[in-house]
């Protein structure tokens, strides 16, 4: 693609972006440069406030995270239905072999959810779902394991959404708040699920969340590079352990891209060529070879393209790692 298509594209996302921003209550994550407060913009609580009173408590915690973290948008509905829309047979006596509390039985739930929206009344969409898993199970003892566990699943969320419920009612305009109120939702669970099974169930999905709002506090934090890729390194080891290295799933542009966004501080203290070299430093340290070398060609045309002179170069290189990176996954 070519200058001209980068730039086109780099104008189309981010009116996109703008509008998405509106409608999904993007403010929660557009932090004020002061690494003591964490506040958000005035700006942003003003869209979150009035927007984020509809949606329950791990829709929030969701949310805050994805936009602090600029992560991939939770599924919609429809995308839901298209996952379930297979026969699950037997992948779930595959998932519930050994037992049926486990760490898919959530998602299990939630999938259920989304595949009998259709039934009249509680009755009805409880027998529905349990003649979907006697189609899966013969062991009965299962069928009512997870029957049962759908239930109160069912009966957890009913009463979460409640606008009464008192964690409904928090809204997170800080990392700080956000991470209290994630630990806040399981200690709930584990009052009605017990604190064993409610670990099993979203352990997991509560360690990661904090993971990722303390990984962006520090990336951004008003310090250099190098020292918050040490935090990070550390904040690593402390939450995963021995299993660090394990829990990656980034591909090379996503290491990329967060590591200019690491060096954002340093890019701003830098001439022009301590930039530039340190830019090609990164993407030939996080990048194959042959990606590292088309973006050194990308940056060449761009230097002794007169009409990119006033953009910033950092971020039209994010946008052509991007291309390039949704070039590579079609």
């Amino acid at each position: 693609m070519d200058l001209l298509g980068i730039l086109i594209n780099h104008k189309k996302r981010n009116i996109v972006v703008g509008i998405i921003t509106i409608v999904t209550i993007v403010g929660l994550y557009c932090f004020i440069k002061n690494p003591d407060k964490e506040n958000i913009s005035e700006e942003s609580i003003s869209v979150s406030v009035s927007n984020i009173k509809n949606k329950s408590v791990p829709s929030k915690l969701n949310n805050f995270v994805e936009k602090s973290n600029n992560l991939h948008k939770p599924l919609e509905e429809s995308e839901y239905k298209d996952l379930i829309s297979f026969d699950m047979g037997e992948n779930l006596q595959i998932l519930f072999k050994d037992s049926t509390i486990n760490k898919h039985t959530v998602r299990i739930a939630r999938m259920l959810q989304m595949k009998f929206t259709d039934s009249t009344d509680f009755k009805s969409h409880y027998r529905e779902v349990e003649d979907f898993l006697r189609i899966q199970f013969e062991d009965e003892s299962k069928i009512e394991e997870l029957l049962n566990f759908y239930k109160k699943f069912t009966e957890f969320k009913m009463s979460l959404d409640k606008p009464e419920h008192p964690l409904r009612q928090r809204n997170p305009e800080t990392i700080d708040e956000a991470i209290s109120l994630n630990n806040e939702l399981q200690q709930y669970r584990r009052g009605l699920f017990g604190s064993e099974e409610a670990d099993v169930l979203w352990g997991h999905e509560v360690k990661t969340s904090e993971y990722q709002l303390r990984k962006s506090k520090i990336m951004r934090a008003n310090s250099y590079g190098e020292e918050k890729e040490k935090l990070i390194a550390a904040l690593n080891e402390e939450t995963w352990g021995d299993k660090a290295g394990e829990q990656g799933g980034e591909t090379s542009f996503s290491q990329y891209e967060n590591a200019l966004t690491l060096y954002r501080e340093d890019f701003s203290n830098m001439t022009d060529d301590e930039s530039k070299e340190k830019r090609k430093e990164l993407r030939h340290r996080f990048l194959t070879s042959d990606e590292a070398k088309r973006l050194d060609f990308f940056e060449k045309k761009f230097e002794a393209d007169p009409e990119m002179k006033n953009f910033d170069p950092v971020a039209m290189e994010k946008e052509y790692a991007l291309e390039m990176e949704h070039e590579k996954e079609n």
